[in-house]
This record gives C-alpha cells, structure tokens and sequence, in this order.
C-alpha cells in the first residue's frame, strides 16, 4: 500500500476514533459495533497493529466509563474480542483476553468464563487467570446478577468467586443457589455461608442437609458448625448415620465446631464407626469437647486396628487430662506406629502423673527423634528427678531437636545434678543447644550453675 494511502487511512481512523470517543462521553450510546468493524479493517490494511486494537478495546472498559462506575460491554463488542481468542496468532488471543477482562461487566465476565472450555493454545488458562485477577474487584451485585445465569458455568464461577468474597448482601440469592439444578452450585452456596455466617442461613442448610448429594449434605453441615446454632444440633446429630462416608465426617466436625456435650453420645458410637478415617474425625472431636464420660471408649480406641485411630485417641485423651488414661497411654508408647507413640507422650506429658517416668525414660531410646523429644518434654512437664540421668544423655542425642528438648527438661526439673553436662553443653557446635543450656542453668540457679552461665559469657565478650 503507498505510503500516501497509509497516512490518509490513519487519519481516517484517528478521526473515527475521536468521533465514536465524543459520542460516547455525550449519550453512552453503543457505536463500538461500527468501530470494531473499521478497527478491523485497520488491522487488515496494515494501518494499525493488532495489539494496538485490542488495547483500545480494554482501554475502553475504564477510560471511558462515567467516575463510579465499571467499564460496559455491549454484546456485540464482546462478540468482536471472543472471536479474536480463536486467532491463529497467539498475541491476538493475549490481548482479548486482557480486554475482556478490563470491561468487568456481565457480558465481558461470561465471556471470560466461557473461554475457559475454548481449546485455543492458551486461551483457556489466560481467561482462568485472568477471571483470578479481577474476582476480588467484581462488584457482589454483579456475582449475584451471575448466580442465576442460565448458563451452567456462570453459575458455578460465581457461586465459587462469592466463596472469596464473603460477602453478606448475597445471602438472598445463595438460599435460591442452595436449590440449584446442580450439585455443585448447591455445594459450593453451602460453603459459601460457613464463611459468611448468616444465620438466615441456618433453615434453608438444614433443609440441604437432606440434599440427594453427598457433598451438598456435608458441606451444608460444615456450614451449620461454623454457624454455631442450637437448633442444628439435634439435626445434625441425626446425621451421624447417613450412608456416606464424608458426610459423617463433615457432620463429626460440624459437632465438635458446635462444641455441645449433648452430642458425646452418639460421637463414642462413631468411635465404632466402620471407616478409620470417621473413627478418628470422632476421637478428635470428642478430645476437644473435654468430657469425661469419652475416656473409656478412647482408650479402647488405642487398640484400634488402624494407627489413625490409635494416634487420635491417645491425642484426644490428653486433652481430656483423666488419670484413668496414664496406664493405657503408658502401653501405646510401645506402638507399633511412632505416630501414636509420639502422641502417647504428649497425652502423658500433659496429663503429668508420675507413673509416666520411667516408661518415658524408655522412650527416650526410641528410635525416631520425635518420640524421643516428646518423652523429653513430656519428663520435664513432670518433673521429676528420677529423669536427670537420662536427660543429660539426652543432651548428646543425634538430633538437635531432641537435645534442645532434654536441655529445657533439665531446666525444669531444676536439678543441680545436672549442672556439670549443662556446663559442658555450653561447648556444643549446635547453637541452639548452646542458647537452651545457658536457659536451663539459669533456671536452676544455683551459685555453680550461674557461675557456669558467667564463665561462658565472659569468654564470648574476650573473643
């Protein structure tokens, strides 16, 4: 094309520009139709390039929207830049994409999420990323105008950007989402208001929890826990003995995020529970609600056939402290599991009876390091002497961790005994044992210790 054509042409379009800018500043009227056509035959004419198009485009959707307010599309123009995401060119899908995603309105957003099924190279993981950036910044008015789209995959993205946003003033529509064609739309609402906490909410996710989907009944009962209301406790109770195996956990959850001993009862009956993941989800709960009438289940539970049971029991019963527990938590700590047995240790450790000691010296033998620490721990919680001789050989173990945790054990127990290995410890090339054993002999503080902890501060400041 001669050079004259070019420069008659560019003015041509500059005027255009200028003209269909002026005109929607003045009526908002939609002349992007006309322009996308002549911006087209720009690009073909070689007049401009195809990224400098496509920015107008996006430039459009902030630019020339009135203070307030977000960029519009008209369908049309959205229709223009969706048929640009299946260009051969790679830099021409790019830059839809970014345009699309600068509208920030309903017409440009469905389309953003319809991109994402195009199988362009590309297009499908650019329009993923960019729906990401913008989520946070779409107005709730909007996500709710998208929640009840007819189109399937608006639905589901907007019910799941409202999982972000937490905001309120979506609960209305969320009810009607909860009885949604589809499951996941249903689901996701449920999830939805656990983090939103509305207790409108609390009606319509009972009703959900007779949901024909699994998950929509487990998330409406984890929903139901995080709402913290009375009157889904004897609901949710019910639903203790729904036929899926992830309902009954959401429900165990659910309770103990309730926190109501009136469902102690039938928690103990799902420690019997024919999955070990239900099991242990019952033995965490029920250690959290602290009540004593779980001790004698749980500790038959430390003889459960799956170590994941074993570990929550034990766990679950020293958070419970009930002394009935210190001579079947001292048996776990010969576990074939060093799972359950690290846990025996910190149920013992916090239940603090002395008949742990010397089992928990043995402990200090174990052969993995975090059963050893946790029997250190566990020693100086008790404090009782009878430990000192085995921590101080603690001091020297192969892993750091556990030396570090004899070193404050020792410092506990308060022990003069342990001085001379402290002193010594104060050489270690590990400084974190080093720092441990200046705390422990401060702790003992006898004029041998303090004066050990002075030694070996002088020496620092002389180097």
């Amino acid at each position: 094309m001669p050079a004259f054509v070019r420069v008659l042409l560019a003015v041509l379009i500059t005027l255009i520009f200028i003209g269909a800018t002026i005109i929607q500043i003045v009526v908002q009227a939609t002349s992007i139709p006309l322009l996308v056509t002549t911006l087209i035959t720009s690009v073909v004419g070689g007049v401009f390039t195809v990224r400098e198009v496509l920015d107008y485009f996006g430039s459009l959707g902030t630019s020339m929207a009135p203070p307030g307010d977000l960029g519009k599309a008209d369908a049309p123009t959205v229709e223009a830049l969706i048929a640009a995401l299946k260009d051969a060119n790679e830099d021409v899908r790019s830059n839809a994409i970014e345009a699309l995603s600068k509208f920030k309105d309903s017409h440009a957003v469905k389309a953003l999420i319809n991109a994402r099924t195009i199988p362009t190279k590309g297009v499908a993981l650019s329009a993923f990323d960019a729906l990401t950036q913008i989520a946070d910044s779409l107005p709730v008015e909007l996500l709710i105008t998208l929640l009840a789209d007819a189109d399937l995959g608006v639905r589901s993205w907007a019910v799941d950007t409202l999982i972000q946003i937490k905001d309120s003033r979506a609960v209305e529509s969320l009810i009607v989402a909860l009885r949604d064609p589809n499951p996941h739309v249903r689901s996701s609402a449920a999830i939805v208001f656990g983090h939103i906490k509305e207790t409108r909410a609390v009606e319509p996710l009972l009703i959900a929890l007779r949901d024909p989907d699994a998950d929509v009944r487990g998330n409406a009962a984890i929903a139901l826990g995080h709402l913290k209301d009375s009157r889904a406790i004897e609901p949710i109770i019910a639903m203790l003995t729904d036929p899926n195996e992830f309902v009954r956990r959401c429900v165990i959850a659910a309770l103990g995020q309730i926190g109501s001993s009136s469902a102690v009862g039938s928690l103990v009956v799902s420690l019997t529970d024919k999955h070990q993941w239900v099991r242990s989800e019952a033995a965490g709960v029920l250690g959290s609600l602290e009540d004593s009438q779980a001790v004698g289940p749980l500790i038959a539970s430390l003889t459960d056939e799956h170590k994941l049971v074993r570990g929550s029991a034990a766990h679950a019963l020293g958070a419970i402290k009930d002394p009935r527990a210190v001579e079947p938590l001292i048996t776990a700590l010969a576990d074939e599991d060093a799972w359950v047995r690290h846990n025996a240790a910190n149920a013992l450790d916090a239940i603090k009876d002395p008949r742990a000691v010397e089992p928990l010296i043995t402990a200090l033998a174990d052969k993995h390091d975090t059963v050893r620490a946790s029997a250190a721990k566990a020693l100086g919680q008790i404090g009782d002497s009878r430990a000192v001789e085995a921590l101080t050989a603690a001091l020297g173990d192969k892993d750091s961790h556990v030396g570090q945790t004899a070193a404050a054990a020792l410092g506990q127990i308060g022990d003069s005994r342990a001085v001379e290995a402290l002193t010594a410890a104060l050489a270690d090339k590990d400084a974190r044992i080093r720092k441990r054993g200046i705390t422990a002999l401060r702790d003992i503080g006898t004029p041998e210790a303090l004066a050990a902890v002075e030694a070996w501060e002088g020496r620092r400041r002389n180097r």
